[in-house]
């Protein structure tokens, strides 16, 4: 397991991150991404999708949340 990195947004615009782009390069890609439940839920507004999309709707005030897992699961 890596380093926790920030996953970063500005409030009041849409923005989509790519959480492929994550994984070390000896992952097999294809897998299903997840919240892990032993975490934090992701806040109102704020989506991941299985294909790893993060995505944050513009309607999302500011403010952080901290301690959100992501499990990949491979095929």
């Amino acid at each position: 397991m890596g380093s926790p990195e920030a996953v970063t947004f500005v409030a009041g615009a849409s923005r989509s991150i790519d959480l492929n782009g994550t994984l070390p390069a000896n992952v097999l890609r294809g897998g299903t991404f997840s919240v892990d439940p032993s975490g934090t839920s992701l806040p109102a507004g704020v989506s991941l999708a299985i294909n790893g999309m993060l995505t944050l709707a513009s309607t999302v005030p500011a403010g952080v949340t901290n301690g959100v897992f992501f499990s990949y699961t491979t095929a």
